[in-house]
């Protein structure tokens, strides 16, 4: 049959469509494999999330909100706030081909060849330096030719089994699993997961000089902080390829790792290469300089600074934090400036505390004063509070509470108007009749009337004062040569029913004062004198002083204070004041150590009593103790000498009748303290111990008109103590009881007081206060 197919020469022909169609069968396997694979890269591309998401900058928040950071201590220092940086968008780690990749690859997927072909060619034409994925550029070649081939038709194709894969293969396959694997674990934030899958491959990637492969690695071993590895990677792959995602790999890096100088060095010269690396440039800089700012290496913060500022000037946060610099360098000056910059742009608390404290150190009060009353914002605000505060520190408790009542709460009614009644005793030994006095006030009368920081003070005391029965024959007055015969005039060692009237007027301020003038009481062998003083004080946290010009009696006995009768004469002497100076002052050396001294400078005159001059001089050194509950408590020794031009002790006719000598030196040990303001009871106090030696001159009877007979002189020493004890109670929101005592013990004499008073306010107190501690008895 010649037109029959010979059975011979179909076998070979069924055999080759066979093999075609096996061919093509295992070609269409290993798509559809690589296409399952490609198709985990595909989905991946098409979520939200950035195909290699940026390691951000330590500090850095998704928006621009500010989160704090710590201040400086002179003491003297508050807490620093910084603006965070925000977050890079994904247009910038990107070009717009770049961007395009997930929607290619989307378009693959669904099969749409020719379309994918027309946007690669125009994203070439858009974005020259951009080429396309090289797996990306395979398969659409590969389905495109598909498309262009003629297809078998099924009749002649019969099904075949897949010809398994070669090793090359499989290792390709394992090697885009992997990959598109890691991507996903990175972006889910697993970045240890991600390079278990990825490190393995690092071979591979170095061989073939896979750029993009060894950007992923370099990213994971960032996330993974494997920086000085990830460092390397973000290198090798800019000798590659030179691209920004390396150069801002390599930032990050550096900032990680510290290398502030390679940092610094590297900065401008990548950001004038890419400048949309400007930002994360910026945010790396000034968070690397926070540290150093942190770690209180302030020179290095200010070399960052200065590269961040040469990049953007106008950098809020960046400003701010150079400004925080200076002020730690103890560039005032130029702190003040950059932070009252900062403020005009934007009235903003932080600023505003940068500028009150910078003013603050460099002493220009007046400055911020002027700044701040034209301003109502921030400024203005802390300008009050910081002057309230320190008023507080400082014991201007009624200034305080005018500046900022809201800031403390428990000064309320402390500038109330207020009546105080009472009672006091005080006594000190010597011979009966002469240096021996008792002195009782009761009642005390007090009315106080308060404006603002102006105080006004009225004050009426009722005074008794025994000195004792003198025997006969004392050396008093103007004695006769027969000692045992009576006095002629009955001698006065009382008072009775005196009254001693006193008005003080004072301001509390920066600069305070206090204006006091009085009378010696009524009843008195001699008419009542005036006496006053002028007191200017100047308080600080570091320190204060005061500076009071007086003329006051002298109360140490009957003769010095009112006079007395000559119970041989009937003349009358005595009555004697000081006129002088007195200064005194504390200042903290260390924050343990505190010193204080006093000086006092007098001259001594009365009625018919020989002029006098004394000196007194105190120093002493106290540690501070820093016990709970004490607003302070302190210990350390001390040194006090006085001396006097005579000893005018003594009794007789031109005698003062105090105490004179012409050298007394005390050395000891103190403890001072006071317990925590704004409590319901309050208590300050000083006790003292130690040696002293007291040395009085010879003396003639009569210093006025000698006649040759003296009285001998003394000298004596030993132990001395003593103690000065005041305290206040709250007994209810409008009473107050306060009270005081002391004890001094010399070799030479000794005294002590007492005294009680009762305080009503017209407003209702919440707590109490050292200027509660109205009770103070002693003979000074």
């Amino acid at each position: 049959m010649p037109n029959a197919v010979s059975p011979i020469r179909l076998i070979p022909l069924g055999g080759l469509l066979l093999g075609i169609a096996s061919v093509q069968a295992a070609q269409e396997t290993l798509l559809e494999d690589q296409r399952q694979t490609q198709g985990e890269i595909i989905e991946s591309q098409k979520r939200p999330a950035q195909v290699v998401p940026e390691t951000s900058v330590q500090r850095t928040t998704s928006s621009p909100q500010l989160i704090d950071a710590p201040e400086p201590s002179d003491s003297d220092s508050p807490p620093i706030v910084w603006p965070a940086a925000e977050r890079l968008p994904q247009e910038r780690f990107y070009s717009a081909g770049r961007r395009a990749e997930p929607y290619l690859w989307a378009l693959l997927n669904e099969a749409r060849y020719a379309e994918l072909n027309r946007e690669i060619e125009r994203l070439r034409r858009e974005d020259p330096v951009w080429e396309p994925p090289t797996d990306l550029l395979h398969w659409l070649r590969h389905h495109l030719q598909l498309a262009a081939r003629p297809q078998p038709s099924q009749r002649t194709a019969a099904p075949v089994s897949k010809p398994a894969l070669t090793p090359r293969q499989r290792r390709t396959l394992a090697y885009e699993r992997d990959v598109a694997a890691a991507a996903r674990l990175q972006r889910q934030g697993r970045s240890e997961s991600a390079l278990e899958r990825l490190a393995p491959w690092e071979a591979r990637i170095q061989k073939t000089r896979d750029v993009d492969r060894l950007m992923l690695l370099a990213w994971i071993r960032l996330g993974a902080g494997q920086v000085e590895q990830a460092l390397a990677d973000f290198r090798r792959s800019s000798t590659w390829r030179p691209n920004a995602e390396a150069a801002r790999g390599e930032l990050l890096a550096l900032g990680q790792l510290g290398r502030d100088d390679e940092l610094i060095a590297i900065a401008a010269p990548l950001v004038a290469r890419w400048p949309s690396l400007r930002q994360t440039a910026m945010d790396v800089l000034r968070a690397t300089a926070a540290d150093r700012h942190e770690q209180g290496d302030y020179e290095t913060t200010g070399r960052l600074l200065d590269v961040a500022l040469a990049l953007d000037a106008t950098d809020r946060a960046t400003q701010q934090l150079m400004a925080w610099n200076d002020f730690k360098r103890e560039h005032w000056r130029e702190a003040a400036s950059r932070f009252q910059s900062l403020y005009r742009e934007q009235r903003d608390e932080n600023n505003a505390r940068g500028l009150t404290l910078s003013l603050g150190r460099l002493g220009a009060q007046s400055e911020l004063a002027d700044l701040a009353k034209q301003d109502d914002g921030p400024l203005n605000r802390l300008w009050r509070q910081g002057r309230a505060r320190e008023d507080y520190d400082t014991k201007r408790f009624v200034n305080a509470w005018h500046q900022a009542p809201e800031s403390f709460t428990d000064l309320t009614g402390i500038d109330s108007h207020s009546l105080l009644t009472g009672m006091s005793l005080s006594w000190r030994s010597g011979e009966s009749g002469m240096a021996r006095l008792r002195d009782w006030r009761l009642p005390i009368l007090i009315q106080e009337y308060r404006h603002g920081a102006v105080s006004v003070q009225a004050r009426i005391e009722r005074v008794n004062l025994d000195a004792g029965t003198l025997a006969p024959g004392r050396l008093v007055g103007s004695p006769t040569a027969d000692l045992a015969a009576p006095y002629p005039f009955a001698p006065t060692t009382t008072l009775d029913n005196g009254l001693r009237p006193e008005i003080q007027i004072g301001r509390e301020d920066r600069l305070s004062w206090t204006a006091v003038l009085g009378l010696t009481p009524t009843q008195g062998e001699l008419p009542p004198s005036p006496n006053g003083s002028l007191t200017l004080s100047q308080a600080g946290r570091g320190g204060s002083w005061s500076a009071k010009l007086e003329q006051s009696p002298v109360r140490e006995s009957l003769l010095s204070y009112t006079g007395l009768r000559d119970p041989y004469t009937g003349d009358t002497w005595g009555q004697v004041h000081r006129r002088g100076v007195s200064l005194q002052g504390w200042r903290i050396l260390t924050p343990t150590w505190v010193i204080a001294g006093s000086l006092q400078a007098h001259a001594y005159t009365g009625h018919e009593v020989a002029n006098n001059h004394g000196f007194a001089s105190r120093v002493s050194l106290g540690y501070d103790l820093a016990q709970p509950g004490f607003d302070y408590i302190n210990l350390g020794p001390f040194i006090d000498y006085r001396h006097f031009d005579r000893n005018l002790s003594h009794f007789t006719y031109g005698h003062g009748g105090y105490y004179s000598p012409q050298r007394d030196i005390g050395v000891g040990l103190s403890l001072n303290f006071q317990t925590e303001e704004a409590r319901p009871w309050l208590l300050r106090g000083t006790l003292h111990t130690g040696w002293r030696r007291q040395e009085q001159d010879s003396s003639p009877w009569f210093p006025l008109s000698p006649d040759g007979r003296y009285y001998p002189s003394q000298d004596n020493s030993g132990l001395a103590a003593g103690f000065v004890l005041e305290g206040a109670w709250r007994l209810s929101p409008h009473w107050q009881l306060s009270g005081s005592a002391f004890i001094d013990h010399s070799p030479d004499f000794e005294q002590g007081g007492i005294m009680l008073l009762l305080r009503y306010q017209f407003e209702p107190r919440r707590a109490l206060f050292s200027d509660d501690l109205r009770a103070s008895v002693s003979f000074d």
